[in-house]
Order: structure tokens, then sequence, then C-alpha cells
């Protein structure tokens, strides 16, 4: 089962957001999972959305008794089709970002910028291209 290893909290003033990262762990698998609320969120609120994603990582479907074959099951998304949605999230954040670069709003060499490349780069996997 998945439980949170680490979190960091981050506040970005000038947007009035909070962004909060968590990486889960099962023991054997980390997922890193990035958070944004606005800055007047409460800290309840936060713990809520965090604990509703953790029990979506533990999600274990029970056995289905009453199966019958036009039923849909709904698929529980592995570890890498989650690492793979936090990695399109994360590139869609560093798109908009790009774009107000080019608006002149921001230089491109700011912290929260260079860092984001640094982890879209990061985390890339060429099987996300498919």
């Amino acid at each position: 089962m998945y439980s949170i290893l680490n979190h960091k909290e981050e506040t970005l003033n000038k947007y009035r957001r909070r962004v909060v990262t968590v990486t889960f762990s099962n023991g054997t698998n980390e997922v890193t999972q990035e958070f944004q609320f606005s800055i007047d969120v409460t800290l309840a609120a936060i713990k809520k959305t965090v604990l509703a994603y953790l029990d979506e990582l533990n999600y274990v479907p029970t056995a289905v008794t009453d199966f019958t074959p036009e039923a849909e099951v709904e698929a529980v998304p592995t570890a890498a089709e989650l690492a793979k949605t936090a990695w399109e999230a994360d590139r869609a954040k560093l798109k908009t970002l790009m774009e107000l670069v080019r608006d002149g709003v921001f230089t491109g060499t700011e912290k929260q910028i260079t860092d984001l490349k640094a982890k879209v780069k990061a985390d890339f996997n060429p099987v996300y291209l498919n």
C-alpha cells in the first residue's frame, strides 16, 4: 500500500497559488504528484485532496461476484500511467509559463521555470510519445 513518503510546500504569492508536492511510496515504487491550490484554501481541504489521491493510489477492486458481461469495470491506473499523467501536467504548466516568457512577463531564468524545465526533462520517458 502506498503511503506519504515526504512533501514540500511552496507558496507563489505573485500568483496567489500554493503548490504542494507529495511523494508516495509503496516500498517498491515512488510516485510524485504536484497539487496546486488557491492561496486561500484551508489546510483541511489540502489534506482532503492529498488523502483522496492516496486512496486512488491504494484502490484495490474487490472481487466481483455479480458480474455480467455488459458491466463496465473501471480501470485502475498503473504507476506508469500516473507518472505519465503527472509529467503531462508538468509539461502543460511549462508550456503556459513559456508563453508568458514569450509575452515578456518572465525572462525565462526564474527558478520556478528552470526547475520545471529540468523536472520535465528528467521525468520524460519516450513511451509517453505513444
